[in-house]
């Protein structure tokens, strides 16, 4: 599953009294967020495969059409995947400068991003085929793979684009008597580009149009060696949220409960209330809270008139 949802939850009581409130905590803890630029948010067949096959290795995925996308984006995302049904003018560069990794499947902002020349069908283009020439050089990248392999149960579209000679090619057309046609092909972070050094990770994907509804094993396990470099096992976990969990639970002199919990620096917390614990209803008891660190207190004060009150922490999106 991408995410599991949980409740922690606490007791305090007051001195002298029988009286009791419950500090509870509802969290998600989820894996890497990546953001898949598309041309419609009506999924076609192979959007939709890209979408779940990111899920199923543990990305919790926005879709964003490539109209409303940004480069602002970036910081909310450990990945960016932009399809091949966006449409290339409504993305051009806006990803040029950001520090995340991109992975592109549309090929006609390759030249944008610097990753090819800017001419098509001699630094950049498309081809039909079913097989493409996997590198013995590709290491990891390779997926196991080696020498010509059938990637898709159909004949399918594929993209291509030629690189500098600061990137890898992981795989190249089969048929082309222009070699240097890469279908797959990544630039490490600071890599020289056509112009420029690379902002961050960048990659290139093959599944041009609906092909990704047609990837066979092979195909999705190319696929999946280069999400793995773009987004290591460790750097996935490392911007996941942490577990969200109450520390420490104290009755102040005053009749107030102090409340700290482990938090993310910078994420916005809000303390809710309600008198009935499996109610959907819950009021905000303050202001929201911006953590400075990773452990944050905050303060609520029972009405008196409930006997019984449920407090929880809320990490805000």
């Amino acid at each position: 599953a991408v995410s599991t949802t949980k409740t922690l939850k606490a007791r305090a009581f007051k001195a002298g009294s029988t009286d009791s409130a419950v500090a509870s905590a509802t969290y998600t803890i989820s894996g890497p967020k990546a953001l898949l630029v598309v041309g419609n948010t009506t999924l076609n067949a192979s959007d939709a495969a890209l979408r779940t096959r990111l899920q199923n290795r543990g990305f919790a995925v926005t879709v964003k059409l490539d109209s409303a996308s940004a480069a602002s984006d970036a910081s909310n995302f450990a990945l960016i995947l932009v399809s091949e049904t966006s449409t290339a003018a409504n993305v051009a560069a806006k990803f040029l400068s950001v520090a995340v990794p991109v992975i592109l499947l549309e090929p006609a902002i390759q030249d944008d991003m610097r990753m090819t020349g800017t001419a098509w069908d001699t630094d950049m283009g498309t081809v039909t085929e079913t097989r493409i020439n996997v590198q013995s050089t590709a290491g990891a990248l390779a997926a196991g793979l080696s020498g010509n392999a059938t990637v898709v149960t159909a004949s399918s579209t594929f993209i291509w684009g030629v690189p500098v000679s600061s990137a890898t090619v992981v795989a190249k057309i089969v048929t082309s008597t222009a070699t240097q046609r890469a279908t797959i092909y990544k630039y490490d972070k600071g890599a020289t580009l056509v112009s420029g050094t690379a902002a961050g990770m960048r990659g290139a994907f093959f599944a041009h149009g609906n092909t990704a509804a047609s990837l066979n094993a092979n195909g999705w396990a190319l696929f999946d060696a280069l999400v793995t470099w773009a987004v290591p096992p460790q750097a996935a976990m490392a911007s996941a949220p942490a577990p969200l969990s109450i520390k420490d639970l104290q009755l102040t002199p005053t009749g107030c409960i102090e409340i700290a919990w482990d938090s993310l620096p910078g994420r916005r917390y809000r303390l809710e209330m309600t008198t009935q614990l499996d109610s959907a209803y819950w009021v905000s008891v303050g202001p929201e809270i911006v953590s400075e660190n990773r452990m944050t207190i905050g303060h609520v004060c029972p009405n008196e008139s409930d006997p019984v009150q449920f407090y929880r922490v809320r990490p805000l999106p």
